[in-house]
């Protein structure tokens, strides 16, 4: 029951993955196991090397797939192979190949695939490589391997076929086909500079623009363990989403050793569909039923707690806290501010936690958020807090807080998921004010963007950067220990720091002036007709 201290914390163990054939949905846990994606050409021996340590080193067992070529059949040339290999693994090598398609289909066939740590699928025709196991026991079989955690790596023909819509050939203009679908939400495409792809690459996402594109140089590798991937080699990466709705193609250029997130780009491709941020009529519509907390971050005074637990109802309040943004698990940082809550008077409290959305949906937390009168996020990473709960029937039960006059706070990261903008949601690290593919929160205020740690991470320049961009939107830099206070169209500020406030629509910026007013304790502004309540 939740009438009672302490606090329940109820935290549901359920599996973290979607089926790795899914296009659909977006498994923030990114793919099992892990893929080495090389754009053909010469690859330098570091990327072998890597692939060997990957699947097992000198206790692996490797699984070489020649189908793509067209000499496969030919004895002399798998002996060649063979010996290849036996220069970059040190571990067992078998080969596996037949074009019969009743043979791909005898468990003698597939068993080698069951006991591997590592496939390499070499280069040639990707069409060879379909032909032969789209569809068939091998391809199930490895999936299961990825699902297992090996590794699968390929070059050339051995790269397209791991995206589940194929370029199978073209100059220009690309022929498509199936593929294994290894990479969820992606396209694939090889020898990508040299031989000059973009515009075909192009095409297909002008085709399929729920769908990335990749296009992996010779002599470079892309490699790909959970949802991180890693540019390795001696060349570049190009990383495309296609032009839609008024918005041009998207490009970004990764050098080896540089990073980037397959979430984010799954989630950029889809948004791009639905650009509900580009809108400038959600300016309109900053005010939101009952009452938003956003705390810039740093030590949360009592009075603040206490203001909070008041609005939430009091000692007949049912707080519900969610420290998803603090990381995998409830830390005991997490555990000792629902102890203050406790201390600062709140009423019953419960402890929502889900990493994944496949944790989300256990009946005492519904319980409990359907009954909430106040809700808080917990500082830490706000990406994270999208992952587990955007979409899901949690995400509904955290806004009818507000429909029914209750109170929604936060902190840091849990202050920057409130407004229809969210800032600094990039995976790989908190940098870049806007992040590709993570720019949605949750919508408690619409039309505006709310960064924290304000002047003491002196963060002027990068809110001025956003609203250049985005002028429509307004702009909130909040100060640690510091609160803006929401009920209706009216903004209050509380506590010893100051919050900036960027409104491009009515004060524009100008040369040698501020582009941003800064309130204090006490003061009031009016979000609906964006003027300073005096």
């Amino acid at each position: 029951m939740l009438r009672h201290f302490p606090l329940t914390l109820c935290l549901a163990i359920l599996s973290i993955s979607a089926p790795a054939t899914c296009q659909q949905a977006i498994d923030p846990a990114g793919i099992k196991g892990s893929l080495l994606i090389c754009g053909g050409g010469g690859m330098p021996p570091e990327i072998f090397a890597r692939f060997a340590e990957l699947a097992g080193g000198r206790e692996g067992r490797l699984v070489l797939i020649p189908s793509a070529s067209q000499r496969a059949d030919e004895p002399e040339e798998m002996r060649k192979l063979l010996a290849l290999w036996k220069e970059r693994f040190p571990g067992e090598i078998q080969i596996l190949h037949s074009r019969d398609p009743a043979r791909v289909q005898e468990d003698s066939f597939v068993a080698p695939l069951r006991q591997a740590s590592g496939v390499w699928i070499s280069g040639g025709s990707q069409s060879r490589i379909t032909a032969s196991y789209l569809g068939t026991k091998v391809e199930a079989e490895l999936h299961a391997l990825l699902d297992r955690g090996a590794i699968i790596g390929g070059s050339s023909a051995g790269a397209a076929v791991m995206s589940r819509l194929m370029i199978k050939g073209g100059r220009r203009v690309a022929e498509t086909s199936a593929g294994f679908g290894f990479v969820p939400g992606a396209v694939i495409d090889q020898h990508f500079l040299a031989r000059v792809r973009q515009p075909r690459l192009l095409g297909v996402l002008a085709d399929q623009p729920q769908l990335f594109g990749m296009g992996i140089d010779e002599g470079t590798a892309v490699l790909l363990r959970g949802r991180r991937m890693q540019v390795l080699g001696k060349s570049k990466v190009v990383m495309l989403l296609a032009p839609v709705k008024g918005q041009a193609a998207h490009q970004v250029i990764l050098s080896a050793g540089q990073r980037s997130d397959l979430i984010a780009w799954q989630r950029a491709a889809r948004d791009r569909l639905d650009p509900a941020n580009q809108d400038a009529a959600a300016a309109d519509q900053i005010a939101s039923k009952g009452t938003v907390m956003m705390v810039g971050g740093g030590n949360i005074d009592r009075s603040l707690l206490e203001r909070f637990i008041q609005e939430a109802g009091g000692r007949d309040s049912r707080i519900v806290l969610v420290p998803t943004a603090g990381g995998p698990t409830v830390d005991g940082q997490a555990l000792s501010f629902a102890s203050r809550l406790q201390n600062a008077g709140a009423g019953e409290l419960h402890v929502y936690h889900a990493a994944h959305p496949n944790q989300v949906e256990a009946a005492d937390n519904f319980d409990a958020l359907s009954r909430a009168t106040g809700l808080w996020f917990t500082g830490g990473r706000q990406w994270r807090l999208v992952d587990a709960y955007e979409g899901t029937p949690a995400e509904e039960l955290f806004r009818q807080v507000l429909d029914r006059g209750g109170i929604i706070g936060g902190s840091s990261a849990g202050t920057s998921i409130q407004p229809s903008f969210m800032v600094r949601g990039n995976p790989l690290g908190n940098q870049d004010i806007a992040a590709l593919g993570y720019t949605r929160g949750f919508g408690y205020l619409h039309g505006v963007a709310a960064d924290q740690h304000f002047s003491q991470r002196n963060r002027f320049a990068d809110m001025s950067d956003l609203l250049r961009e985005h002028p429509w939107l307004l702009g909130l830099g909040i100060d640690e220990s510091t609160a803006v206070i929401v009920k209706g169209s009216s903004l209050e500020v509380s506590g010893p720091g100051q919050v900036a406030i960027y409104d491009y629509i009515n004060r524009p910026p100008r040369d040698g002036e501020k582009d941003y007013v800064q309130l204090g304790d006490g003061a009031r502004f009016d979000l609906s007709r964006r003027t300073v309540i005096e």
